[in-house]
């Protein structure tokens, strides 16, 4: 833009161009939020991220080494840390505005400068009439244990107590009439339902693919834009639960004892004596009375967060696929956050969690699924090259259908949803990443040429609960791998699918000492969960078993260094239960649940492959 002091100047010719042109990587992909020329430097803020660039009169300029960074970096408290909307380069001052919020910050041409005192400030005492003050409310998701300790003693925070209330009004709807989009039954079919109805909506759950995290982002927002509706007009909820409502998540990732069910979905009833509407008979009676879901999801968490790219078979978010909801498309494979946490806690809180036709039936499948889309916003802020596809095939190709607060057809599509503070209204309370180190990033992306099977059993393996060690040969690779290492090495079960329902996962090792009864954890490759897994009566070419990919190229190379990868390949699985808790249910009374059953899961092939 050529221009003056004043008036709109004149846009240079060849433009628009688009952003990525640039060459900032994923940085900026969907947008840039607000930008700030600082004398030598300049800032651009997209999202809770931004970059330092050095740069002349024209052209991108360079990005700082170290960028880019979080916002929350410049301690400037709660502001800004969901992104900035505008910024301002007023001489020795400083404007930066988010909401119907701003702050004046005294700086220099480098780092945050000093937040003056008195702010931030809203918008409105700049005596601007209406103009600027039409800012969308972002709520916050909270954690549903920081709700339930607010007081102590009394666990039903009045955002938990209007979500109870909401679900009975829910379930009342698909009991008028089980077609109400707007009913627990619908939104429970829209996740999955059999046999499928075929209108485009229900039934649709998409898994084991690139779309599995924006697909649900958009499922449980539109979820809670019903849910938020009903608690609006609920007359026992106080104004400001109604107007700061959203749906709150379930973060099992901070110890033991967060991975217990909250207390205030194991209680059979409300503090009036009613029946609890977030309570499920169908759970494990275990889960249902305060046992904990595996420590394993803490490696399991740590290990979802490794990858530095978006799409691949073992890549953050799954494999590249069309439309996917169990395996219609070849490619289908789910990413490590996919198959634990979240495919572990759909199998071991059991019930109906258990299943893809009746999970969304128990009121914490949304709590869940609203930490599995925390944990993306976590992933992305860790940095160091992360960010999501900027494929049209991701980003916009596919028009995803739903319903909204009014019962009323919406469709949306991926780029509508990667910003959920300016595009969906809310953010959460809590992103910061797992303390300690996450173990060795996949800093290398996946070659080009397809995996190359070195070995497999020639017979299916079946799993009854328990533990079942498989062992096959491994033959030297062909073609460009016989000169040299696998830049990656993965183990895959193949065409999995049961004969009885699953109740249980198992954790997956390979090469465990010889002779020894003992898992050690280096020897840990992942949990096979096998939330989707098909009956075997239903799979078919067209929609074959389960499939699941490990990454075991750190352990192949220590393996290897240690002069003890060897010809043969031996996997164990190693069923998980759930542990009894000490004493009984919230109220100190045994409550009702449902026994976990191992089940008989059939494995097609279990084989190494080398790429």
């Amino acid at each position: 833009m050529s221009r003056g002091d004043v008036g709109p100047g004149t846009v240079d010719a060849g433009y628009p161009k688009n952003i990525s042109g640039w060459g900032w990587g994923a940085f900026g992909q969907n947008g840039i939020d607000a930008a700030l020329y600082s004398g030598s430097k300049c800032y651009f803020f997209a999202g809770d991220q931004y970059i330092r660039v050095s740069r002349g009169d024209v052209g991108p300029g360079t990005v700082d080494a170290g960028y880019p960074k979080n916002i929350s970096g410049w301690v400037w408290g709660a502001f800004g840390q969901n992104g900035i909307d505008a910024a301002l380069y007023s001489g020795s001052k400083c404007y930066f505005f988010a909401g119907d919020q701003y702050i004046r910050v005294s700086r220099g041409d480098l780092g945050p400068g000093t937040v003056d005192a008195g702010y931030p400030k809203n918008i409105s005492e700049w005596g601007w009439g209406s103009f600027g003050q039409n800012v969308p409310t972002v709520r916050t998701r909270r954690n549903i244990f920081s709700l339930e300790s607010e007081n102590p003693g009394d666990p039903w925070h009045p955002v938990i107590l209007a979500y109870a209330r909401a679900v009975a009004v829910l379930r009342q709807r698909s009991v008028a009439d089980v077609n109400d989009p707007t009913g627990w039954i619908y939104q429970a079919q829209v996740h999955g339902v059999s046999p499928d109805p075929g209108d485009g909506f229900r039934n649709k759950c998409q898994h084991f693919g690139w779309f599995f995290l924006p697909w649900h982002r958009m499922y449980i927002y539109q979820f809670e834009s019903i849910v938020k509706s009903v608690v609006a007009g609920l007359p026992d909820v106080d104004d400001v639960t109604k107007a700061n409502w959203a749906l709150p998540y379930w973060d099992y990732t901070k110890g033991e004892d967060s991975r217990r069910l909250p207390v205030t979905f194991r209680s059979t009833t409300l503090p009036n004596g009613d029946p609890n509407p977030l309570f499920d008979a169908s759970r494990s009676v275990l889960v249902n009375n305060g046992a904990a879901v595996t420590e394993l999801i803490d490696t399991d968490y740590r290990t979802a967060l490794r990858p530095l790219t978006f799409t691949g078979a073992t890549a953050f978010g799954g494999a590249q696929t069309g439309e996917n909801h169990r395996f219609e498309d070849p490619n289908a494979a789910g990413g490590p956050l996919e198959m634990s946490p979240h495919g572990t806690v759909h199998t071991q809180v059991g019930g109906n969690m258990a299943a893809f036709e009746t999970a969304a039936l128990d009121p914490i499948f949304w709590l869940h699924h609203a930490n599995i889309d925390r944990i993306w916003d976590v992933w992305r802020r860790l940095g160091n090259g992360r960010g999501n596809p900027t494929l049209n095939l991701w980003l916009n190709a596919i028009r995803f259908g739903f319903h909204d607060a009014s019962g009323a057809e919406v469709r949306m599509t991926v780029d509508a949803t990667l910003d959920s503070a300016t595009q969906l209204g809310y953010v959460y309370e809590d992103l910061t990443g797992p303390v300690g180190p996450l173990g060795a990033e996949q800093m290398r992306p996946e070659p080009e040429n397809p995996p190359q099977l070195v070995g497999a059993t020639e017979e299916p393996v079946q799993l009854t609960g328990e533990t079942a060690d498989v062992s096959f040969e491994l033959t030297p690779p062909a073609g460009p791998l016989e000169a040299r290492p696998p830049a990656r090495v993965y183990l895959r079960l193949e065409d999995i699918t049961y004969d009885v329902r699953p109740g249980v996962t198992y954790a997956v090792y390979l090469n465990t000492p010889d002779d020894s009864d003992e898992t050690p954890d280096d020897h840990y490759v992942g949990t096979a969960s096998m939330f989707g897994v098909p009956r075997r009566a239903d799979a078919s070419a067209d929609h074959p078993g389960m499939r699941l990919v490990f990454d075991i190229t750190d352990l192949y190379e220590r393996l290897r260094e240690a002069g003890r990868w060897s010809d043969t390949a031996t996997v164990r699985l190693v069923p998980i239960y759930l542990e009894e808790r000490e004493g009984a249910g919230p109220h100190g009374a045994e409550v009702p649940g449902t026994e976990q059953e191992a089940g008989t899961v059939n494995i097609g092939q279990v084989g190494v492959y080398f790429q």
